[in-house]
């Protein structure tokens, strides 16, 4: 049976919930990442449930200062599960890091959106890029609500864009290898479900992305990627923080 419209605005904005859950639940942890993982149980009902209910179930009464440690040892400088688009398989392509970070910038830009200041992160990262398509659910179900075909449709597009040619295209590696260095149930759930999440956003969205072909991460530098590219974004706007607490993804 098709769903209604208010159905379908409804399980847009659960998927944008979920989006940011994961996010909150990768962004380095503090004393609101419990409260704001619960926000997964929005998504029970999708075909990735089961992932999501595993998450929340893992996080009960793990303490932050352990998950602040196992977040460092899984995701910092010197790890082999780096939480950026560019360090995985193809993603640097032959325009480079910065030209892919800048790609990235310039679809957050286009939506006015900007990264959070407290998140102090390149644009690819995987907090910022699951934010992202947060925002872009949330704007599609307010399109959708608001009667707006024309704005839905290229939210739609911008979606599927961003998924086929950057979140589609990594998180399953990112996923193997935080498993791979035997992260602690916390992680290990929270990395699986975004990748079971992020699959399920491309067939919904009808992506067909290029999977990354190497499961390990390149960490050779390149001259020009050492700073953020991103440029100021339109005044006013700003991206849902996940280093900030449960998802705020506004225009002011």
């Amino acid at each position: 049976m098709p769903q209604t419209i208010e159905q379908t605005i409804d399980n847009l904005l659960r998927r944008a919930s979920v989006a940011c859950g994961l996010a909150r639940a990768l962004a380095a942890p503090d004393q609101g990442t419990h409260g704001a993982v619960l926000a997964l149980q929005q998504g029970a009902a999708l075909p990735e449930g089961d992932s999501l209910t595993a998450v929340v179930a893992a996080w009960r009464g793990v303490p932050v200062e352990l998950l602040a440690d196992e977040h460092t040892r899984l995701f910092g400088p010197s790890t082999q599960c780096p939480p950026w688009e560019t360090a995985w398989g193809d993603a640097r392509r032959f325009a480079g890091r910065t030209q892919e970070m800048a790609d990235v910038a310039g679809m957050y830009r286009a939506f006015g959106l900007k990264l959070s200041a407290k998140l102090n992160e390149r644009p690819d990262h995987i907090v910022a890029e699951l934010e992202f398509i947060g925002a872009l659910l949330m704007q599609l179900g307010w399109a959708l609500a608001d009667g707006h075909s024309d704005n839905a449709s290229v939210t739609h597009d911008a979606l599927h864009l961003f998924l086929d040619q950057h979140a589609g295209r990594w998180v399953k590696a990112f996923a193997s290898a935080v498993e791979k260095q035997g992260a602690m149930p916390a992680y290990a759930t929270a990395a699986q479900a975004t990748a079971s999440f992020i699959e399920g956003e491309c067939a919904r969205a009808g992506a067909l992305p290029k999977a990354a072909e190497a499961d390990t991460p390149c960490n050779e530098t390149e001259p020009d990627c050492m700073a953020c590219p991103m440029a100021e974004p339109q005044q006013g706007a700003q991206l849902c923080g996940a280093a900030k607490g449960f998802p705020r993804t506004v225009r002011e």
